[in-house]
């Protein structure tokens, strides 16, 4: 085929294509210049722009009347991005709710909600993600409305599958609760062990800090002449007039 109309051009002897257009894009790519650091940070702001506008869309779609796009939407969830940082959580906790005819959305959106609270970690938060979401039900404005009732009241869908990702959900929910349960206990015994310590700490170092003050006084002290009263004066100086009479025995010694 004539290169000229931009037909598929044979690069080397293996049988690999690439189109002029392509091999035009990766020299220019290997010519372009390095951005600097004002460029990266304006193409990062803008990807993150961008990124935004797709979270947005997608919390849209979820809150469809269609099912297939609310479908779509679901499966976009698998980036955990989408509930973590584009507020998706609410409408995707809103298609957990029995209605007629959704078992297919109710098993979708429990099968996401299941891979997002199922992520584990090690440190304070063993379930990161599980932490997310009931820190969500605790905030004053944009109050998500979750918790247990919405998986009881799916146990009870005539659809075999949407009970068991509920059952599925529920329990890494415990296991969330009870984990960080036990996380608390333990951080409070290491809470109230630090406070011990600090207050051992704290008396020795006002002992010692006592100590100190009373030696640096003691020195003091020894430095300083003691002057005698003026008593004490006149009774030394009567007491050295006075002649002290040998005893009869100290006479005949």
């Amino acid at each position: 085929r004539d290169p000229r109309r931009g037909a598929p051009l044979v690069v080397g002897g293996t049988g690999a294509c690439s189109t002029r257009t392509e091999l035009e894009s990766v020299r220019m790519a290997e010519e372009a210049p390095e951005l600097t650091a004002e460029e990266l940070e304006l193409q990062a702001k803008q990807a993150a722009k961008q990124r935004q506008t797709e979270y947005r869309k997608t919390a849209k779609l979820l809150k469809s009347k269609k099912p297939h796009e609310k479908l779509e939407a679901i499966e976009k969830l698998s980036d955990h991005g989408y509930i973590s940082e584009g507020d998706c959580i609410g409408p995707l906790v809103e298609n957990l709710v029995p209605k007629k005819k959704n078992g297919g959305i109710i098993e979708a959106a429990a099968k996401a909600l299941l891979n997002f609270a199922s992520v584990t970690a090690e440190g304070d938060q063993i379930y990161p993600n599980v932490v997310y979401v009931m820190d969500q039900t605790q905030l004053k404005k944009k109050k998500l409305k979750f918790g247990g009732q919405f998986m009881v009241d799916i146990f009870t869908h005539p659809k075999a599958a949407v009970p068991v990702k509920a059952l599925d959900c529920y329990e890494i929910f415990l296991d969330a609760c009870k984990a960080q349960e036990q996380i608390a206990s333990v951080g409070m015994k290491a809470v109230e062990e630090a406070e011990a310590a600090a207050a051992q700490a704290t008396a020795a170092k006002a002992a010692e800090e006592a100590a100190a003050v009373a030696a640096k006084a003691a020195a003091e002290a020894g430095k300083k002449k003691v002057k005698p009263t003026p008593a004490e004066k006149k009774a030394a100086a009567e007491a050295g007039k006075k002649k002290v009479k040998p005893t009869p025995a100290e006479k005949k010694a």
